[in-house]
């Protein structure tokens, strides 16, 4: 939530002084309990979906759901079977209304995909992450009908995409397959990228795989986006690309990795060579260092942070929700309790 309440701010996202909600906001949140909260705290019942993301956009029909085929028929059905329905056939529907609901939100000006999780899960689910990217790229191309709220067509030209996952020491063994497949093919096609690969890391390409999995990642997982652009007619271009360094709770060392995209509505799209290229330039990176709180960086973080933090507390207690403590606050009990963050 910090991140809507950041936006808001800024004056991004518009407030609505008189209903105490904050406008075009949708987010999908996969711990039941926060909800309820996050709801509140938009000011708009509507605002969100509970479930895991790539669940609600990768919805499938079984016999059951494909039986009905629109929100209206799902509900009409619901009422006519009332108490007969088993929980699971009720689960099944309201997963079908989620992914409708979800669905008919597109197209965004902006979306934000912090899946805090790797982008490559474990087998059998390898691919899934990158599909739901897929699939909420096919709907952002969609013309949204007008209706009673929207009185004219909504439809996206131009959006912006932040995508961000983490990265452990080593990928899966057939997720780094994969990329090293993409990596070659490239060198393959594009004699420009294989002479700057070759320049840059000049070692054979399992090798590098092997001895800096972060930069092979940092290097290749880009391109993923970028191949997905080009099927789905969007000219991208990489804004920001940020990582920086965290360590869980068990100790162990990971990376978290923000993509920051543009795209553009496009008939033929031509810029997956220049996304390739510039996320092998180690140089279009930047690495986020820890902030020391006494510099001029980290006092000025940590005055746009308690603004935020304030702002946000405004609409917690309209809300009759929990304030949270102000960042300075939470530090120092870090600090005393000797917790890295």
């Amino acid at each position: 939530m910090i991140d809507v309440f950041m936006l808001t701010k800024e004056d991004v996202l518009d407030y609505d002084e008189s209903h105490l909600a904050i406008d075009a906001v949708v987010f999908c949140e996969y711990n039941q309990e926060h909800v309820p909260m996050m709801r509140e705290l938009i000011g708009r019942e509507n605002s969100g979906f509970q479930g895991r993301l790539e669940d609600l956009v990768l919805f499938e029909d079984d016999d059951f759901t494909a039986t009905l085929p629109d929100i209206r028929a799902v509900e009409n059905y619901r009422i006519q079977k009332g108490e007969s329905l088993t929980e699971e056939q009720s689960d099944q529907l309201q997963k079908k209304i989620d992914h409708l609901e979800l669905q008919r939100c597109f197209p965004f000006d902006f979306i934000n995909l912090d899946f805090c999780d790797h982008y490559y899960p474990d087998p059998p689910d390898i691919m899934k992450v990158n599909k739901t990217v897929d699939r909420m790229l096919e709907w952002q191309r969609r013309v949204h009908a007008a209706n009673t709220s929207s009185k004219t067509a909504r439809k996206v030209d131009e959006f912006m995409m932040a995508i961000t996952c983490r990265h452990d020491t080593k990928l899966p063994a057939e997720a780094q397959t994969r990329l090293l497949n993409l990596i070659r093919s490239n060198c393959d096609e594009f004699p420009n990228y294989k002479q700057q690969l070759q320049a840059s890391r000049p070692t054979e390409i399992d090798v590098w795989a092997e001895s800096s999995n972060l930069d092979f990642f940092l290097a290749g997982w880009p391109k993923e986006i970028a191949h997905l652009a080009d099927q789905r007619q969007w000219d991208m271009e990489i804004i920001e690309y940020l990582h920086y360094s965290r360590i869980s709770d068990t100790g162990q060392s990971y990376e978290m990795i923000c993509l920051v995209c543009g795209f553009k509505r496009t008939e033929f799209s031509k810029t997956y060579l220049a996304v390739s290229m510039k996320a092998l330039d180690e140089d279009q990176r930047i690495i986020i260092n820890q902030v020391n709180r006494e510099d001029a960086n980290g006092k000025a973080l940590l005055s746009d942070l308690t603004g935020i933090v304030e702002l946000r507390n405004e609409h917690a207690e309209n809300a009759k929700r929990d304030v949270l403590p102000l960042p300075i606050t939470a530090i120092e009990e870090f600090e005393a309790q000797g917790v890295q963050y």
